[in-house]
């Protein structure tokens, strides 16, 4: 993926990578360190990182949404209300769940459902 987000930054796209304070799980630190001004970092805020999202899209900006299963949950509303209901073009990359194989808090068994019933 970071190949691919290279290739359209240096093709001088209006390309943002966005996500929630986990670059390392993406590999996006080589984004965020050559291409500042196609990164951006909201922290640990999923909800945000959705609402900037869908601002991104308003902008002409092609937003990629980098997102772990485990918060997944957390911005649901935001997916399914601003993303999804205002059928807005997102690239979502939803990775992992399993952070630890004690944790019952971190998995992504519920991902597809949750996703399956938005509109568009």
């Amino acid at each position: 993926m970071v190949d691919f987000l290279k290739k359209h930054i240096q093709n001088q796209k209006n390309i943002l990578a966005i996500n929630a304070a986990i670059p390392h799980m993406f590999g996006l630190n080589e984004i965020k360190e050559n291409y500042p001004k196609h990164y951006k970092d909201v922290g640990i805020a999923e909800q945000e990182s959705i609402a900037f999202v869908a601002g991104a899209v308003k902008e002409s900006i092609t937003p990629i949404w980098f997102e772990n299963s485990t918060p997944l949950q957390r911005a649901y509303d935001q997916l399914s209300h601003d993303v999804a209901t205002n059928d807005l073009p997102v690239v979502m990359v939803v990775i992992g769940g399993g952070v630890t194989n004690t944790s019952k808090t971190h998995v992504g068994v519920f991902d597809n459902m949750m996703i399956a019933n938005w509109p568009n």
